[in-house]
């Protein structure tokens, strides 16, 4: 000790020099560790000479903004494949006013609609919550269903159109001229179409009794039963005995329809109803 000389005296153990210390290393993955050098310590305080050695190690650290701006962007890379995947359409437009109508018209508006998404859009129209049908009695909708590939485009025809019961229900207010559509994509967004219009009172569809109660038009009578009370002053003993609608029309035929050959047989002129 205390000399770089090795031990060469006979009478002592000889033995070869050797290094005291071992560095073991065993990494998971080879490639993240590299050893730059292995070297010894020329101390010479003892005949131990103790090992060195120097290693380039790749560890893993996470960095939490960055970890951050990966996980934003693979949200936003997973919202955007979900979004594509929908069905989306477009429709040219979602409220429908039929305007006035008449007894017995039938008015028919169409919706465009267009597929502008990136796959195949299936549509249908679907009954509102807790109800059966697609619509109300005086509503038709075709087609009821489609499918459209990407940049497709058809036509839904939307008619409406007043019958003798409708125009009854609508004369009592039992009915208005106001109905919702639910036009759903599968596996995509529901679409509300709202059709309205304003019925032009007529006395079809109307009872005897409540025609003899009126003297002006019937198209002048409110269909709100308030506006109604407001307007006239409903007296049953003032009632007229035929009402004047069933008697113009007795009247007329008399002067002008009986010489008329198949009057009651051969239907008239729609255009001329309106």
């Amino acid at each position: 000790p205390g000399t770089d000389l090795y031990e060469e005296r006979p009478d002592k153990k000889l033995r070869a020099p050797a290094w005291c210390d071992r560095i073991l290393w065993l990494a998971q993955e080879p490639g993240h560790v590299s050893q730059l050098n292995y070297v010894r310590s020329e101390i010479n305080f003892s005949d131990h000479k103790p090992v060195m050695s120097t290693f380039l190690v790749t560890i893993k650290d996470v960095v939490l903004s960055k970890r951050m701006q990966v996980y934003k962007e693979v949200i936003r890379l997973l919202d955007t494949f979900e979004n594509n995947s929908l069905p989306m359409v477009s429709l040219d437009r979602i409220k429908l006013d039929f305007g006035e109508v008449r007894y017995d018209q039938r008015v028919t508006l169409p919706i465009i609609i267009t597929n502008t998404g990136k796959v195949v859009a299936p549509f249908r129209l679907v009954p509102k919550l807790e109800e059966e049908a697609l619509c109300k009695p005086w509503v038709t909708v075709s087609p009821a269903y489609g499918m459209l590939i990407p940049g497709e485009q058809t036509e839904i025809e939307v008619t409406i159109a007043i019958n003798n019961a409708t125009a009854h229900a609508l004369n009592t207010s039992r009915e208005v001229l106001e109905d919702s559509l639910i036009l759903r994509l599968e596996n995509g967004r529901d679409y509300y179409i709202s059709v309205s219009g304003k019925y032009a009172r007529s006395c079809f569809g109307m009872s005897v009794d409540d025609l003899v109660l009126y003297t002006d038009p019937i198209r002048a009578v409110p269909l709100d039963p308030i506006l109604r009370a407001e307007k006239y002053d409903i007296n049953t003993k003032a009632a007229m005995c035929v009402p004047k609608e069933l008697w113009r029309i007795i009247d007329a035929i008399y002067e002008r329809g009986l010489d008329e050959r198949d009057l009651f047989s051969t239907p008239g002129n729609p255009d001329e109803v309106y």
